[in-house]
């Protein structure tokens, strides 16, 4: 498991600043929190046609709860390619109380090549989207056998991931 959390830096900042700045003094007012997932490079092309979906298992400590799911395309290289994105944000989440969240990402039409993976980043902010929460709160993410944790990736059919 491990925890996305927002991490207020400077309490002075909010989103009335954030809006007056273009969101520019946003790193410097919270801590970005990242947590990755890889899967195995593929043996054959996949093309992905459609809205893949993120579910995520959280245990928030707060009703205010903001994830934002990015999916990417890494090349052999190591070379990052942004896929596609979505963002889900509440302030009534129940304090100690699990929350399925499904987060359905941006339509897209994309071929990851051979050899490539996938890569889901799970973040607490992301202001070329959205803008972001100022409030503090912490989030355990589960991804486990009893809060599976998962991307369900529409694949055109004829086409696998092998």
């Amino acid at each position: 498991h491990a925890n996305i959390a927002n991490r207020p830096l400077n309490p002075d900042y909010g989103l009335k600043e954030a809006l007056f700045d273009d969101m520019a003094g946003v790193p410097n007012a919270l801590a970005r929190e990242v947590i990755g997932f890889a899967d195995a490079p593929g043996d054959a092309p996949m093309e992905i046609l459609g809205a893949p979906v993120a579910t995520v298992h959280l245990l928030p400590n707060r009703p205010q709860v903001q994830v934002v799911a990015d999916l990417f395309d890494v090349s052999p290289e190591g070379e990052r390619t942004l896929i596609t994105r979505g963002q889900f944000g509440t302030r009534t989440a129940e304090p100690g109380q699990h929350l399925k969240v499904e987060i359905a990402m941006r339509t897209i039409a994309y071929v990851l090549e051979a050899g490539h993976r996938l890569v889901l980043e799970v973040s607490n902010f992301d202001t070329t989207y959205a803008f972001p929460y100022f409030e503090p709160f912490v989030a355990r993410l589960y991804h486990d056998h009893a809060h599976p944790s998962a991307v369900a990736i529409p694949v055109k059919e004829g086409w696998a991931k092998e």
